[in-house]
């Protein structure tokens, strides 16, 4: 018996009667516009789908019978079912007279035309609005009876249709996972994580930091070379094997801050000792994946012409500059201040990476697949974030030396584990009753206000107009259970060296 696939679309249809074939339809499984994701509304913060509360009239439930369950990667739920015939004569009869109402066949008067022509005209659209009823209301049923929750609409991947012989579904739904976390689960662990004490040259390569950041870039004297930390004005002209130009590499007259992220290493290398006016050519292989996963090996031939050389003018180290640097009588004071804001910057550092080594070890004992297209939208939202940044910095896309492959990887990973983190965050608040209070919301508006030099009401105004105070007091209970589990748990610190392999570890 030959199998059907048909889309699965979730909104009322009309139509249907008993069918004596195999019914055919086209096009792969998809999912609907109308099918609405709830998803994070800030970092570390996963909402679900919320229960429609508005009472509706009690649903029939039709007869089925549950043959299979088996699970996909991305916690998805595969059910394998028959409906008796009997449920599908009965759907396709009451469909079928909704679209004979309104359909119109050439040499017949609306409504009159016959059952059997109208069958043989419009048997996709009949039989695609018998699942619309059919698949929800089963998987339901089937949802309901396993004491699962969904997280998507389902997914009809396929279906059979038979004269006589009960209606045999395939049916994919997304699921909200059950983490079933335990109190030990969660709490009583043991971190050992590593905390950078900070020198006296950790201060001066941070003062020398601000030096640069504060210098002026003037060119560099006549026969100057080029050296590693010279930014350049220079005509960059890249091309493939087959001379064709790589537009997002090439320029006349651009400005090069850094050779090292400009360049790939071969063609930075080879400027390294050039004088102004040279021009280098060097092809390098590039390593790329095409669609059918096969890694294939390409030359780029980078040809460079040094307009000019510059170089870094930077300000005295003195009471001058540390005045131009904010309220410091001198630089003793800016001293002091860098070294308090590298010792605070650093705890807030290791506090931060024991939490992610305590999330970590929490996923390790507890593992569990979040939802596929939750992570996908993570993901996305974390690419369309490093691209605004990189546009607000002003950097191409282009000079950042990762393949795609590697760098989608990347992102793959840290949405996985991030969307990880937010179901586990909020299973803690659960199990633990933390809740976000009114005396929460306004001490955190009160230290924005302090922060950006407004008044608690006008943020908070601001925020409901944005309709952002939700994510706001989400933010605010991700960092009540952060807080919670750094409490809860055995947290030792110990010097970090910078031979020791590794930045931290856990027991």
């Amino acid at each position: 018996m030959e199998v059907l696939t048909v889309p699965f679309i979730a909104k009322p249809g009309k139509g249907g009667e008993n069918f004596e074939k195999e019914t055919p339809t086209e096009g792969p499984p998809a999912r609907t516009d109308e099918q609405k994701v709830e998803l994070p509304a800030g970092e570390g913060a996963v909402r679900v789908p919320p229960e429609d509360k508005e009472k509706k009239p009690e649903e029939k439930k039709f007869d089925y019978e549950l043959n299979e369950i088996s699970d996909k990667p991305g916690s998805i739920k595969v059910f394998k079912v028959r409906v008796p015939r009997a449920v599908y004569d009965e759907l396709s009869e009451k469909n079928l007279k909704e679209l004979k109402k309104s359909v119109v066949i050439n040499g017949f008067r609306k409504g009159k035309a016959p059952n059997s022509l109208i069958i043989r005209q419009f048997r996709k659209e009949i039989n695609q609005d018998v699942m619309n009823e059919l698949v929800p209301n089963v998987t339901d049923q089937i949802l309901q009876n396993k004491n699962l929750t969904k997280f998507l609409d389902p997914v009809l991947d396929e279906y059979r249709v038979a004269e006589g012989q009960p209606t045999e579904l395939t049916i994919s739904v997304e699921i909200i996972p059950k983490l079933d976390l335990k109190r030990e689960d969660y709490t009583g662990l043991t971190i050992t994580t590593e905390e950078r004490k900070i020198t006296d040259a950790m201060v001066t390569a941070e003062l020398e930091r601000l030096q640069k950041q504060n210098a002026s870039i003037e060119p560099k004297e006549e026969g100057a070379v080029v050296e590693k930390e010279n930014p350049i004005v220079a005509h960059v002209d890249v091309r493939d094997e087959h001379g064709h130009k790589i537009p997002a590499h090439c320029g006349r007259d651009r400005f090069f801050t850094n050779l090292e992220t400009a360049f790939p290493e071969p063609v930075w290398k080879e400027l390294i000792g050039k004088p102004r006016g040279a021009k280098v050519e060097v092809a390098i292989d590039e390593e790329r994946k095409k669609n059918s996963g096969e890694t294939v090996s390409e030359k780029e031939i980078w040809t460079v012409e040094i307009v000019e050389i510059k170089k870094y003018t930077l300000p005295a180290l003195d009471d001058d500059f540390a005045k131009d640097m904010g309220k410091f009588n001198n630089l003793a004071e800016l001293k002091v201040k860098t070294s308090d804001d590298l010792t605070r910057s650093e705890k807030e550092h290791a506090r931060e990476h024991t939490f992610e080594c305590l999330i970590d070890k929490i996923i390790e004992k507890s593992p569990f697949e979040p939802p596929a297209s939750l992570v996908e939208y993570h993901k996305h939202g974390m690419i369309k974030n490093d691209f605004q940044i990189l546009k607000q910095m002003g950097i191409p896309v282009s000079s950042l030396r990762i393949s795609p492959e590697k760098y989608m990887e990347s992102k793959q990973q840290d949405a996985l584990r991030a969307v990880k983190e937010s179901f586990i965050l909020k299973e803690v608040a659960v199990h633990e009753k933390l809740e976000v209070t009114e005396d929460d919301i306004n001490a955190e508006l009160e230290k924005e206000a302090v922060r950006v030099g407004r008044k608690p009401l006008a943020i908070r105004a601001k925020l409901e107009a944005d309709e952002q105070l939700d994510s706001f007091k989400d933010s605010i209970l991700t960092e009540k259970v952060k807080n919670f589990l750094l409490e809860n748990n055995q947290i030792s610190y110990k010097e970090f060296k910078e031979t020791d392999e590794g930045t931290a570890h856990h027991e």
